[in-house]
C-alpha cells in the first residue's frame, strides 16, 4: 500500500494524488481527500482506517510503500496510529 500525506499533515493511503485530480501537484486535505472517489468510483482509506482493518483481520498483512521524502517519518507515523 502507497501512502502520502495530505495538506494537513495526515496520513492517506494513495499511489499518486492524480488519481483525485488531473496532475500530482494538487494536494488535498484529509477532509477533501475522504469527499472523493478514486477513479470515481473506489472508496478513499486513510492510514487509521487500514491500521482499523487489520485489528479487525489479523491475518491481513500489507506491503509498505510511499513518494514521500522522508519514508521514517512514514513508518513512525503508521506505528503511533498502531
Amino acid at each position: 500500500i502507497d501512502f502520502l500525506y495530505t495538506a494537513d499533515k495526515e496520513l492517506a493511503c494513495a499511489h499518486y494524488w492524480s488519481s483525485l485530480y488531473d496532475d500530482d501537484v494538487t494536494v488535498p486535505t484529509l477532509e477533501e481527500f475522504k469527499e472523493h472517489k478514486i477513479f470515481g468510483k473506489f472508496t478513499t482509506m486513510t492510514a487509521e482506517d487500514l491500521i482499523g482493518y487489520m485489528a479487525e483481520y489479523e491475518d491481513l498483512y500489507i506491503i509498505i510503500d510511499t513518494k514521500e521524502e522522508n519514508y521514517t517519518t512514514v513508518i513512525e507515523d503508521l506505528l503511533r496510529l498502531s
